[in-house]
């Protein structure tokens, strides 16, 4: 907060000035004018958040400066510094505008510090398009401090400037998955206890809550208020919740944050195990799940269904015993989802529901169904159709016919393509280049192969016209898809 003294007296400014230092408010800048017409110029130099002015100076007065304010920086705040026999000016002076008045003989940076809370508050309340500017902001600031290991504890006064200068006392954290339901019900909730609350989305699909409590509470009625918080919100939705303990200073934020992500976790496992003894680095988990995710789709293409469970079941198991963050679980489940689910359509929906899956145990089941749904595809087919069916995978990336489709399959070539179309849903040629393209979308998200090299692999040497059938058939050309 960029604050502004105006007092015709040296002694009052520096007195002024010492008091908001030996508050703890946060700010950026204070600086002092002796006059209304120096203050004027000064404003017009650099605006100020808030501008703390005597009431009565020679030639221009308080309420003169305040109705000049108000008129050319509407945003700027204006308290009134009085003494007793200024009460009727200062009762004025709020009437046309000032955010509080003060009498000088109470300044001292107790008091100070109360005012400037009171009026970070009023300026929250009253100036939205600045809340959501700094609550984008502040989520950045966030997550590039998750993102980097190097960093334990927060500048405070950084802190402080993204909350719009509010200085936090004893606070917690809390984290949920987006959830309509819950941020609904959060938007209803009126807490006494809560002094001041923010929520905003990080960049992983997180919501972000930062209480800020009431002070005088006891610790173990904190402890009570949390709880109460935290089932309030479960009640919205049955959503896992995760939250901090009780955190008392703006340097301990993201030591909160990572307290919450980590309840937040162990809600989505349900608590099932406690936290590893030898907690594995982000990195080396990352690669191990890509392992498991590669062996996976490894078994899905060549449709060995006993190793697509083992593999997605020991990426269950890993995930749970290394308690790794759920939306990373997620992640890499729907990258598998993507390249085995049969149509758009049903990838969409399978997505939608991985997503929105609250608890491990949910992604377990559907992941068993999925899989099993998967392997009785793979069996509707007559002893012919499927016949030509293995033919096709084997040889997919050979230059094949109809013809020598028909001959895998013991048919007559015009009896097959009619017996293909009904059982399989889809003539030779559009399965087959559906079959050459999901193969060219594992190689791209799998291997480091040229795409002139996957086109060659997958039959369609001829790079322009794969490039255009690829990006029809998936919406965006290879490299785009390597990207994701």
């Amino acid at each position: 907060m960029k604050i502004l003294i105006v007092d015709d007296e040296l002694p009052i400014k520096d007195y002024i000035a010492y008091c908001i230092r030996e508050s703890g408010a946060a700010c950026e800048a204070v600086v002092s004018a002796s006059s209304g017409a120096a203050a004027l110029r000064l404003l017009e130099q650099q605006a100020a958040d808030l501008v703390l002015t005597d009431i009565t100076m020679p030639r221009m007065d308080g309420l003169e400066l305040l109705a000049q304010i108000r008129a050319r920086w509407p945003q700027t705040d204006v308290v009134m510094l009085t003494c007793h026999d200024d009460f009727a000016f200062a009762r004025s002076a709020m009437q046309q505008g000032a955010a509080d008045y003060i009498l000088k003989s109470e300044i001292e940076p107790d008091t100070m510090r109360a005012l400037l809370e009171r009026v970070a508050e009023k300026r929250l309340r009253e100036h939205p398009e600045q809340i959501v500017t700094r609550r984008l902001s502040f989520g950045r600031y966030l997550d590039q401090a998750l993102s980097d290991p190097a960093v334990d504890l927060l500048d405070r006064e950084t802190v402080r400037a993204y909350l719009l200068s509010y200085k936090l006392g004893d606070y917690f954290v809390c984290l949920f998955r987006y959830n309509k339901s819950m941020l609904d019900g959060l938007a209803k909730m009126r807490f006494p206890w809560i002094r001041w609350q923010w929520t905003l989305p990080l960049e992983d699909g997180d919501i972000f809550v930062l209480a800020d409590l009431a002070r005088g509470m006891s610790g173990s009625e904190q402890q009570r208020r949390l709880a109460e918080f935290c089932a309030a919100l479960r009640a919205c939705a049955e959503e896992p919740v995760g939250a901090s303990g009780i955190y008392h200073d703006e340097t301990g934020l993201k030591r909160a944050l990572l307290d919450a992500r980590r309840n937040l976790s162990r809600d989505f496992y349900r608590g099932t195990v406690e936290p590893p003894q030898n907690p594995i680095d982000n990195e080396t988990a990352l690669k191990q799940m890509f392992v498991f995710r590669n062996n996976a789709i490894n078994a899905l293409a060549g449709r060995d269904w006993t190793s697509f469970r083992e593999q997605t079941e020991g990426l269950f198991a890993f995930a749970c015993e290394r308690q790794v963050p759920a939306e990373r679980l997620k992640r890499v489940l729907c990258f598998i989802a993507e390249m085995a689910a049969e149509s758009a359509q049903a990838t969409t929906v399978l997505l939608a529901k991985i997503v929105g899956a609250a608890h491990l145990e949910e992604l377990q089941q559907m992941f068993g169904e999925f899989a099993e749904k998967l392997e009785q595809n793979d069996r509707r087919y007559s002893e012919n159709i499927e016949s030509a069916l293995s033919y096709i995978r084997q040889h997919f990336r050979y230059n094949i016919t109809l013809q020598d489709a028909a001959k895998a399959a013991f048919l007559n070539t015009e009896y097959f393509s009619r017996r293909f179309k009904k059982e399989v849903g889809v003539n030779f040629s559009e399965y087959l280049l559906t079959l050459r393209m999901q193969e060219a979308q594992r190689l791209l998200r799998t291997t480091k192969l040229r795409v002139s090299e996957i086109a060659e692999q997958v039959g369609i040497p001829n790079v322009s016209y794969f490039t255009s059938v690829y990006k029809k058939q998936f919406g965006g050309t290879p490299a785009e898809s390597r990207k994701h």
